[in-house]
């Protein structure tokens, strides 16, 4: 598809100039801003009031969206406390609406107020988010937001747009600051550019695990009125695995017995179910293991050895919403805890090296931005209760968050309820260990704006996943990869065909045994590391036969801590942690 040419002006005070523009996405994901959206850049720190120092607004367009992306000087959630309010002279005229910097706004809204104002030949309208389409992300804060406003949108028998030409204008009602400081900015909207919906499938294919997070509003999964509208949606999803929130007053039995009426098992297949916490049940078609408590949240090892040859470890998780970022980050840190330690041997749980860890849910991130960062990297914030920091992924990286856009929509978003004065946001999540995993297709499952062909060939209607729950369904389709297995005699991990044992004793003082095996003559190196990377000791550095192998280690001259020790053939490395007590 040829990219449409952008030609932007700013208007500063009678300056001005148009362009043409293409679709955004509104997906937390600001690399698809350029240079040539940039309709206006402010000066850095000319704010008299506070911390909001508004700077650079970027702006684009297509037959359906206004959408524009704004800087804010400082880490602030857009949708609560602050005063930053947009002008938009919609049917450009000075004459109608609002006179404010020498426009006449036709729409005015708050953001942190999340209200709004239309000025019509009908009179002045109260307004919310709902009556133009207007979706802001991400919920979290940040210090850059990115806003979509609908430009078919209606309020009071009135068309909001009325122009192909607008005038835009920033302000902190609070702080001061004005973007621009003096004027407006012109934008010209680009109607002849139609939105290209997002590659997604709907079916899945039979070589990839299906993965679905839905929060199902209180137990309306059990409303008999929505018995026919529930069965349409799970149907169509046909995932392998449902992690379900907010089932509060029915077991896991009577979920999944619900789940094999929409969804019937063929020979020598069922629902396997459990639950963890107050309201958190997994539904899924292979074997779940056990399943832990993590401070109300849950955990489930499930068994996919017949497909995948591996178990799975997956969080399913509903922490606290709202204004409670003290308790929702303590929940989110055990979380991280738990996950830290089934990755080191002990504990409660310890998975085998290479195990695809997943983490979904309601994650109710509308808070601070760190709470997400902590899921992510491993950033512990309240490390005297849950311990240090560490790299969630088996490779030492961080999780990857799959970002998935609803269907035939170019937002993001996972809740929706148009009676709440709070726009529609992101709040479910699917992460993921992306070393031993591969994202081969995810979407959130929004009938709402879904194609009427596509509503047709699955028996949907529009309105199917509003009636069904304020959450949206979010789908994630994975391959996994094969480097990593599990020997049918052990239950230790193997990289290609070596073995690395966990140390014994373990903790040790002063010395403990490491064993290795080698089924075949190879290279191979084994060495032990401070968790600084220092090389503390190398055993082994040559060629090996076929065999099984032992090393002592002694740690007499070194401090207590933690070591690792570390096997490697080629590309092949196997790592494990030890621990010293003295």
């Amino acid at each position: 598809m040829l990219k449409l040419t952008l030609t932007v002006f700013l208007i500063l005070l009678c300056n001005s100039t148009f362009g043409q523009s293409f679709s955004k996405l509104i997906d937390e994901d600001f690399s698809d801003w350029t240079e040539s959206d940039l309709i206006y850049s402010d000066d850095i720190n000319d704010q008299n009031l506070g911390a909001i120092d508004l700077g650079k607004i970027w702006m684009s367009s297509d037959s359906s969206y206004l959408y524009f992306s704004l800087e804010v000087g400082a880490e602030i959630n857009l949708q609560e406390l602050n005063d930053i309010t947009m002008y938009i002279d919609t049917d450009y005229k000075s004459s109608t609406g609002l006179s404010v910097n020498n426009i006449g706004a036709d729409l005015q809204y708050t953001f942190g107020r999340r209200t709004g104002k239309f000025y019509s030949s009908s009179g002045t309208t109260n307004i919310i988010h709902k009556e133009f389409g207007l979706i802001s992300a991400p919920t979290v804060t940040s210090k850059r937001f990115e806003v979509g406003v609908k430009l078919n949108s209606v309020i009071s028998g009135q068309k909001v747009f009325n122009s192909d030409s607008i005038r835009f204008l920033i302000k902190d009602l609070y702080g001061g600051d004005s973007a621009p400081n003096t004027g407006s900015a012109a934008y010209k909207l680009s109607p002849k550019y139609n939105f290209t919906a997002n590659n997604y499938k709907i079916k899945k294919q039979e070589d990839h695990l299906r993965i679905v997070t839905y929060n199902v509003l209180r137990d309306n999964l059990f409303v008999s009125s929505l018995s026919n509208t529930w069965g349409s949606i799970l149907k169509t999803i046909d995932a392998d695995i449902f992690a379900f929130q907010e089932i509060y007053n029915h077991s896991s039995l009577e979920t999944a017995q619900f789940i094999e009426s929409k969804i019937p098992s063929s020979a020598g297949e069922t629902w396997y179910h459990a639950r963890a916490g107050s309201d958190i049940i997994t539904v899924s078609r292979f074997p779940i293991k056990q399943s832990y408590n993590i401070d109300g949240n849950g955990a489930f090892l499930i068994d996919t050895h017949e497909k995948y040859n591996t178990d799975i470890l997956l969080v399913s998780a509903h922490p606290p919403c709202c204004a409670n970022n003290d308790s929702r980050q303590k929940e989110i840190d055990a979380i991280m805890a738990f996950i830290r330690d089934a990755k080191t041997e002990g504990g409660i749980i310890t998975v085998p090296r290479g195990t695809p860890i997943v983490i979904v849910g309601d994650m109710n991130l509308v808070g601070f931005e760190q709470q997400r960062t902590t899921i992510i990297t491993g950033d512990i914030v309240n490390e005297n209760l849950y311990g240090a920091d560490f790299k969630p992924d088996w490779n030492d990286s961080n999780l990857v968050d799959s970002k998935s856009l609803a269907t035939d929509f170019p937002f993001s978003m996972t809740w929706y309820d148009e009676r709440s004065a709070y726009s529609p946001g992101r709040l479910d999540y699917i992460f993921y260990s992306g070393s031993v995993m591969n994202l081969k297709n995810s979407f959130v499952f929004f009938t709402k704006v879904m194609k009427p062909d596509t509503l047709a060939r699955y028996g949907l209607k529009k309105n199917d996943v509003v009636l069904a729950s304020d959450h949206v369904p979010v789908v994630a389709d994975f391959t996994l990869n094969k480097i990593l297995s599990i020997s049918q005699n052990t239950t230790e991990p193997i990289v290609s065909d070596f073995i690395l044992y966990q140390n014994y004793p373990n903790p040790f003082n002063p010395s403990t045994v490491i064993k290795f095996q080698v089924p075949s003559s190879k290279f191979v190196k084994l060495q032990v590391f401070d968790l600084l990377g220092k090389e503390i000791q190398t055993f082994v550095n040559e060629q090996k036969p076929a065999g099984n192998y032992e090393v002592v280690f002694d740690g007499s001259g070194l401090a207590s801590g933690f070591y690792i020790y570390q096997l490697q053939s080629g590309g092949a490395i196997l790592s494990r942690k030890m621990l010293l007590i003295k």
